[in-house]
């Protein structure tokens, strides 16, 4: 099955986190990290959610990820399929909205916005999935709080 085809049976397969949760000290020393495989049909085939936390924010800030590690693949070539993000980009990068007519200026999104795989599956190469998901699309007022990105 190529690259594409993986992921896309991955994410609409249903899922199950595997484990407890335990938070760890992230690479950023301001957040907290957690990471959980996902097993698709009880079988880990190469995804795994990483959840991360800024306990210290003036307000709630978190981000989900869905990491996907190719087959035969090292940890070093899993990339970021899709993100939740709750908070302001660490880079301060803008972000571009792709159902925004082509041509105009990328503008920043409000903290709350997500990257999906539809929107960026057509950065993949015949080998390597995408280094970031450039293309993103705002929340809303769908997820207020970290309980309402599970649930």
């Amino acid at each position: 099955m190529d690259l594409l085809a993986r992921v896309d049976k991955m994410l609409e397969t249903p899922k199950t986190i595997l484990g407890p949760p335990q938070w760890k000290v992230a690479k950023r020393p301001e957040a907290r990290e957690m990471r959980r495989a996902l097993l698709e049909d009880g079988e880990f085939r190469g995804a795994t959610l990483i959840s991360l936390a800024y306990p210290q924010a003036h307000k709630q800030e978190y981000r989900h990820l869905i990491v996907f590690q190719p087959e035969g693949g090292k940890r070093k070539d899993a990339r970021c399929v899709a993100r939740l993000d709750f908070a302001p980009e660490p880079d301060g990068a803008h972000e571009i909205d792709y159902a925004r007519p082509q041509g105009n200026q990328a503008s920043q999104l409000p903290e709350a916005h997500y990257h999906d795989w539809a929107g960026n599956r057509h950065l993949v190469t015949t080998r390597d999935l995408p280094q970031k998901l450039l293309y993103a699309r705002e929340i809303g007022s769908r997820i207020k709080d970290i309980d309402d990105a599970f649930f």
